[in-house]
């Protein structure tokens, strides 16, 4: 069987990527639910190929974006620079390390996390991030997606964890039904609005 793209994007299309990337269904619950906008500094653990960083940049005033690996690194860099984007601060490297000995407190608006276990960095990130910040995690699986609530709960007012399913429908003039199959789990997303008065 030969699966459909879901409509993939157009300019997504020419990019290069390694491994696998964040899928648009989960892109658009970011952008809905964490509601990014021109007057937020975003910080991004874990840019992968720069499917979610492109994304997020398009909308923020600027956008911090860390990765650890040089090889998606590169291929970041690249389809930045492809598509022209500039308000972007791509980093090399280990964010937890850069920032430990640093004073810089409640720079980020937004945060968001795509790594292996992710929940693990969110007591790093805390002092990075303004009061009415948000944060979203996004985990492959269940027990992660667990762990990464019950830790934003923790720490933030309203802590909530989402999924999508999409369907691509088959329309013609004597019918409009779904197609056969369906785009269903790539991603638990958990969010984190607006942290708790630790005073």
């Amino acid at each position: 069987m030969k699966f459909k793209d879901f409509h993939f994007p157009y300019f997504y299309k020419g990019l290069k990527r390694k491994m696998a990337t964040t899928h648009i269904k989960d892109i658009s619950l970011l952008l809905g639910y964490a509601y990014p906008s021109k007057e937020d500094v975003a910080i991004e653990i874990g840019s992968g190929s720069g499917f979610l960083t492109i994304a997020l940049a398009r909308v923020v005033k600027e956008l911090e974006s860390w990765e650890i690996r040089e090889d998606a690194y590169q291929i970041t860099l690249e389809n930045l620079r492809k598509l022209k984007i500039n308000n972007v601060k791509l980093r090399l490297g280990n964010f937890v390390e850069h920032y430990k000995d640093k004073e810089e407190k409640e720079k980020f608006d937004i945060a968001v996390v795509d790594i292996k276990n992710a929940y693990s960095v969110v007591s790093s990130l805390l002092p990075l991030l303004k009061p009415s910040s948000r944060i979203v995690i996004f985990s492959l699986n269940v027990e992660n997606a667990k762990q990464a609530h019950l830790e934003l709960s923790s720490y933030f007012k309203d802590v909530f964890t989402l999924s999508s399913i999409v369907f691509s429908y088959k329309i013609t003039p004597v019918f409009f039904r779904p197609e056969h199959f369906a785009l269903s789990h790539t991603s638990y997303l958990t969010f984190g609005i607006e942290k708790k008065d630790r005073h």
